[in-house]
């Protein structure tokens, strides 16, 4: 038999589709960010102690890969090593694809988890707090927050 010949039960399988990434959702969401400006505002309720002559990843782009990994499903830092060269990740970091640097490993990551503080968990907490209030027209006479386990 030569090697070209392929009976009619032999399964041929390829994979050509080149680099993909594993979630375009989160262009959509980085859109929505960039006209909410969350981040921009996340970003400010942290201080940032890093030396900006030593720091490869700014403070902000670290804050939006890690909440557009958690809202991708990809909640533990871990993730940050594989999705670091997605290419729609990329895009929403606003970083180019092919030729821009990879965003943030997941030591990195976890640096910035470890150096947030309570006091900054609670500024937090106040600006998502009072983004929710100013998307009121007119102020809510109640809310409702319905808490599941």
């Amino acid at each position: 038999m030569s090697p070209d010949f392929h009976s009619k039960n032999d399964l041929r399988a390829e994979f050509s589709g080149g680099e993909l990434s594993s979630d375009g959702g989160v262009l959509l969401l980085a859109q929505a960010d960039k006209k909410l400006e969350l981040m921009e505002q996340f970003s400010r309720c942290i201080n940032d102690p890093r030396d900006p002559l030593r720091i490869t990843h700014q403070q902000i782009e670290l804050l939006k890969q890690r909440v557009y990994q958690i809202a991708c499903g990809c909640e533990d830092a871990y993730y940050c090593d594989h999705l670091r060269i997605d290419r729609a990740m990329k895009v929403a970091l606003n970083r180019l694809p092919e030729t821009d640097p990879d965003s943030s490993s997941q030591p990195t990551m976890t640096r910035l988890e470890n150096r947030v503080t309570k006091k900054e968990i609670s500024k937090i907490r106040a600006m998502f707090v009072d983004n929710y209030s100013r998307s009121f027209k007119k102020a809510p006479v109640r809310i409702i927050l319905d808490v599941d386990g």
